[in-house]
């Protein structure tokens, strides 16, 4: 599912495999947001406890969270 991009809300994919799998709720933190108001650009990370498992860019908060899952899933391989 992962590989052929079919599986859109990485995010709750990810949040549910850490807590069944290491019994941990990920957390979403902002790195950088740049641009302008009507064009920012963010990166963020997700951590599980103090490691950070993935890293992601978009055009929103929530955009950059679900790439950031979706490279959490595929370092973590689940």
């Amino acid at each position: 599912m992962l590989e052929s991009g079919s599986y859109k809300d990485y995010k709750s994919l990810f949040q549910e495999q850490a807590q069944e799998r290491a019994g941990i709720t990920p957390t979403y933190v902002v790195f950088k947001e740049w641009g302008p108001d009507h064009a920012k650009h963010f990166h963020v990370g997700v951590y599980l406890e103090k490691d950070l498992i993935g890293e992601g860019t978009g055009p929103s908060k929530q955009d950059a969270q679900q790439e950031a899952a979706r490279n959490a899933l595929e370092n973590k391989k689940w």
